[in-house]
């Protein structure tokens, strides 16, 4: 997906960063889909078989795949990094539903149903960043803030990189290359504020 970008052939990486996130966001969703069928027919005998192990599989939002995950919802994706095969392998086995208890060797579900298990993996996402800081800020100040990440109205990411909604207090938030690219953008702003050129 990122080769023409991110290889030993590609172009220096300021400019690879700058070439990748130079797409609206809004854009970049709208057009992802012949990407992601493309991955999944490279994949799909692992998407076959994660399918026949009970692994529940979507392409994402408007088959925007796990970008449109990741920007709006900050989860609900998994990327592989060896899992899979263990899942198709039967090696990890699933289970949909709702725990409702934990017994001496494993778990029961709500649905009356118990089951052995060495490990209980809660696959949840990640909260909202505004609300990992309430505690260390209390509700005033959080109460004040943008959430983070998800898309604004102009189809920019919400709350990181960029003002949060109370001064001299601000996020990053994503992945190495977005780390890159927004800190500089972030800095900027911060040098703004503190030279006396933005509030």
């Amino acid at each position: 997906m990122h080769e023409a970008l991110y290889s030993e052939t590609s172009p220096p990486v300021d400019d690879a960063d700058l070439i990748a996130l130079s797409t609206p966001w809004n854009l970049f969703l709208e057009i992802a889909g012949p990407s992601v069928e493309a991955l999944a027919e490279i994949d799909k005998e692992l998407l076959d078989g994660l399918r026949s192990a009970g692994f529940q599989l979507t392409n994402g939002i408007n088959g925007s795949g796990l970008f449109g995950l990741s920007l709006t919802r900050g989860g609900g994706y998994y990327i592989d990094k060896g899992c899979s095969q263990l899942i198709i392998d039967r090696k990890i086995k699933l289970q949909h539903g709702e725990i409702t208890r934990f017994t001496p060797t494993g778990v029961t579900y709500s649905d009356g149903t118990t089951a052995d298990a060495d490990v209980v993996v809660f696959a949840t996402g990640w909260p909202n960043m505004r609300d990992t800081i309430r505690p260390i800020i209390g509700d005033e100040v959080a109460d004040q803030l943008t959430p983070v990440w998800g898309l604004d109205e102009q189809g920019e990411i919400q709350g990181t990189f960029r003002p949060t909604g109370h001064p001299r207090l601000w996020y990053m938030a994503g992945g190495f290359q977005q780390s890159r690219y927004g800190s500089k953008i972030l800095a900027l702003q911060i040098k703004a504020v503190e030279a006396g050129l933005k509030n």
